[in-house]
């Protein structure tokens, strides 16, 4: 079990973090951020079959468009782009190019292979209708493909005004209309094309992906790029469509983790590194999410012995339709796998955590009971009213002595989110400490033991903090470190998912990052973190070095 912190590690914790430690439940605050901790590997680890396989990339940093864009009906006094926001701008303006009128103006576009991915991140709010912005495969003005953002009115009860419609038109002939309500005024908009036919989804975070629809026997050649118009019934100039980036990709595969990777689960397993990692795909559905597995030698070099995931969701009824986020131990020859099995409600795709066991890493079998067909969870949300009764993922589970120790997220019907804690003695059965124990944070996913000193690694705000504890349950104040890269960097701007292990005295990181999710290595520094995971504890009266990874060989 767990004892209480040690004079010497107390010191060499108070001299990383400057501060008591708070009750539980009490927030994480962010302080200044430190000298850097930890060293990036400059490129990802694993990340989707294909990368780094990107055509081009726009991320509108400079006074001109790259030469590659060219215009239909430009108008230069309603575009911009570049410095101060580098964004690109659209004015929309009267027009539109539905049916046999073409009178869009700014409609941006460049070249395309023969088979491609196009990805944006677009912020604009339509107010009336027909006013919409986004993504647009076109070969003419009466053939195209459009994914937009638009204000339309609602034709039954319930039907938002705000949407993301996907439109096939080709001859002037409209051929299919796909539509989606969505609230958000910043969304991420995909499209791809392979063979005759194009699919389109939209993304409230650049991760989780909603089919939007699936056009047939699409026309063959054409060009990509933005579209903004106000419509053909809005007089003058209309709302701004602002977009971050742009980016052109080659298609190379469709499975089941081609739009990205993420939550790795990292063990030394001898000589090897062995990694379970969440797999999002769209061949089918576009949602899909399955656990997939890889092997190193080094840690940083992958290979993924298998195209297809070791893991998948059985559907319905059961409520485990996808699985994500693993969380592995291995003990003795048994690999244990907590994961996330999700529900869909309403469109929303909610967590509950099961368990799975395996001889090999590979084979996994279920463990979870059965309620007239249906799995149930081994830690499910809780009651009405309390922090974590809407949602629960798994982040790191540990031994501790005779128990198992789960640091999980769970969210509430009210909107919080949090790091909470269960125990138990068989990874069956599960009771929570009271929670949770740092609120506003998430992904608990690394969780080292120095002496008597553990050490979380979670997230907040699109960056890694760290936090130690001398019991599991009162947690100083979390200090960030790892941060995002700059706009050019694959992990721009968000970092998450930290998986930790102490190998060789050295701590390693996994984690994933970026607004397409790619997997990336970081390594620990010199200075007081590294000396915080190399607290001495007297053996027999003599000063030792104690390094240890909980729940790692």
């Amino acid at each position: 079990m767990i004892r209480p912190l040690r004079f010497l590690s107390a010191c060499l914790v108070a001299a990383l973090f400057a501060s008591a430690a708070p009750t539980g439940g009490t927030n994480a605050q962010a302080g200044p951020p430190p000298s850097p901790f930890f060293v990036k590997h400059s490129t990802p680890v694993l990340a989707e079959p294909g990368y780094p396989i990107d055509l081009f990339t726009d991320e509108f940093a400079t006074p001109a468009l790259d030469s590659g864009w060219y215009f239909i009906r430009q108008d230069p006094g309603y575009w911009r782009t570049g410095p101060p926001s580098d964004t690109f701008e659209i004015i929309t303006q009267h027009g539109d190019i539905y049916g046999d009128g073409a009178t869009a103006r700014n409609i941006t576009l460049r070249g395309a292979p023969e088979d491609w991915e196009i990805r944006t991140k677009l912020h604009f709010e339509p107010v009336l209708p027909t006013q919409q912005a986004g993504l647009i495969f076109y070969e003419n003005d009466q053939s195209y493909v459009k994914l937009v953002r638009i204000a339309l009115p609602a034709q039954f009860p319930g039907q938002s005004t705000q949407r993301i419609q996907m439109l096939y038109q080709l001859n002037d002939e409209t051929k299919a209309v796909g539509e989606l309500n969505v609230p958000n005024t910043t969304v991420y908009l995909r499209m791809r094309r392979v063979g005759g036919r194009v699919d389109g989804w939209w993304s409230s975070d650049g991760v989780n992906w909603h089919a939007v629809a699936t056009m047939l026997e699409v026309f063959v050649r054409g060009s990509v790029g933005m579209f903004a118009v106000n419509g053909n019934d809005n007089l003058g100039a209309g709302p701004t469509a602002t977009y971050e980036w742009f980016r052109v990709f080659n298609v190379v595969s469709l499975g089941y983790d081609s739009l990205g990777v993420a939550t790795p689960s990292v063990i030394k397993d001898g000589a090897t590194y062995k990694m379970w990692f969440t797999g999002q795909g769209d061949n089918p559905p576009a949602t899909a999410q399955a656990i997939g597995y890889a092997e190193s030698q080094d840690g940083i070099t992958w290979t993924r012995p298998f195209t297809t995931p070791v893991f998948t969701g059985q559907g319905p009824p059961s409520n485990d339709r996808f699985v994500a986020e693993p969380t592995v131990l291995k003990e003795g020859p048994l690999y244990r796998m907590w994961y996330a099995g999700y529900r869909e409600v309403q469109g929303r795709q909610l967590g509950d955590i099961y368990y799975a066991t395996s001889t090999d890493g590979v084979t996994w079998r279920r463990e979870n009971r059965t309620r007239e067909g249906v799995v149930l969870p081994v830690l499910g949300v809780g009651t009405p009213g309390t922090w974590d009764d809407l949602d629960v993922r798994p982040g790191r589970v540990i031994r501790d002595g005779a128990l198992l120790v789960m640091y999980y997220t769970g969210r509430s019907q009210r909107g919080g989110v949090g790091i909470g804690r269960a125990t138990s003695t068989d990874g069956l059965i599960w009771t929570k400490s009271p929670g949770p124990l740092i609120a506003n944070a998430s992904n608990p996913r690394s969780v080292t033991r120095a002496g008597e000193t553990l050490t979380l690694l979670f997230q907040q705000d699109g960056r890694i903090l760290a936090a130690t504890s001398a019991d599991g349950l009162r947690w100083s104040p979390g200090t960030p470190v790892i941060a995002g890269g700059p706009a050019t960097a694959w992990d721009a701007a968000t970092v998450v998912d930290a998986w930790g292990i102490v190998d060789n005295g050295v701590l390693k990181v996994w984690y994933s990052g970026g607004p397409i999710r790619r997997i990336g290595f970081a390594q620990a520094t010199g200075g007081a973190l590294v000396q915080t995971f190399l607290a001495l504890t007297t053996v027999n009266g003599a000063a030792t070095a104690r390094v240890s990874s909980v729940g790692n060989p």
